[in-house]
């Protein structure tokens, strides 16, 4: 990539392609690796961006993209996703257990909550990522991936012997 002022246009050379290119037709990528979860199931990728169909995801699947632009993430692998498809995955608590802390909570294999089983309170998963609904976790006891919601887990192991007060006689005094 070459830039000349004189003629304020860009010189690319790119396999066969080789040419001058007006400033306001390039788009520049932001390097930057993030991890991004498909959100629905038949999302294509793109070898250019609204070109071309490379590759279709489902729901779920993890991508890791080398850079971003204003609409779009590109993966080399990959190519282009739309924003709009998938949820960032944010790595900064990976590896830290965490636990279901509701009596049935859902364990979903995707993000369509149409493919989940139930499994119980207490149980452990070590967390892989979290997006801003769900957790993405791996079970410490069988090693299956999946996502819970946030909602349904905790950090703190819930006491699954939790004590219950029964009332059995009530006294009311002058101040009630």
């Amino acid at each position: 990539l070459f830039y000349s002022f004189v003629l304020d246009m860009y010189y690319i050379e790119n396999g066969n392609i080789k040419g001058w290119i007006e400033p306001k037709n390039i788009g520049f990528l932001n390097n930057k690796n993030t991890k991004v979860a498909i959100i629905n199931n038949n999302t294509n990728t793109y070898q250019r961006i609204n070109g071309q169909n490379k590759y279709k995801y489902n729901s779920g699947d993890i991508i890791e993209t080398n850079g971003e632009e204003l609409d779009y993430f590109y993966s080399e692998k990959s190519g282009w996703i739309a924003k709009k498809d998938i949820a960032i995955i944010d790595e900064l608590e990976k590896n830290k257990r965490i636990f279901a802390n509701k009596k049935e909570v859902n364990f979903n294999t995707d993000l369509t909550g149409n493919n989940y089983k139930n499994v119980s309170i207490g149980t452990e998963y070590i967390l892989l990522g979290t997006t801003d609904k769900y957790n993405l976790v791996q079970s410490k006891n069988t090693g299956e991936k999946g996502w819970i919601a946030k909602i349904d887990m905790s950090f703190t192991k819930p006491d699954l012997n939790d004590p219950v007060i029964l009332i059995t006689s009530t006294n009311v005094d002058e101040n009630n």
